[in-house]
């Protein structure tokens, strides 16, 4: 779970940098984007308490997925099929993505 978790964020991370237009922008939006991605974890509030909808929300981000699927490790049992295809599909759009919009400068 671990290694999909590291993937999906690396994957994630290379369409910023495939996108951005110089290293200084793709900080900014890298930034940025490591705040959501923190909250949707759980890191400020705990995800229990998040309402219906933002739980939902959360389960499709890619922080969501994986600290529910670690969560459900810990505590003993396999993760849910539907928290490692969401890792699968933030593995793999965004790295199809990052392939053809780079651009080497």
């Amino acid at each position: 779970m671990t290694v999909l978790a590291l993937a999906a964020f690396l994957c994630v991370g290379s369409i910023v940098a495939a996108l951005t237009a110089n290293p200084r922008m793709a900080s900014g939006v890298g930034t940025v984007l490591t705040f959501v991605l923190w909250f949707f974890a759980g890191m400020w509030v705990p995800r229990t308490l998040f309402p219906e909808l933002l739980g939902r929300i959360a389960d499709l981000t890619p922080s969501g997925a994986a600290s529910a699927a670690m969560l459900q490790a810990m505590h003993g049992s396999w993760p849910a099929l539907a928290q490692v295809c969401v890792l699968l599909v933030w593995i793999i759009v965004p790295a199809v993505l990052a392939a053809r919009a780079f651009r080497w400068e």
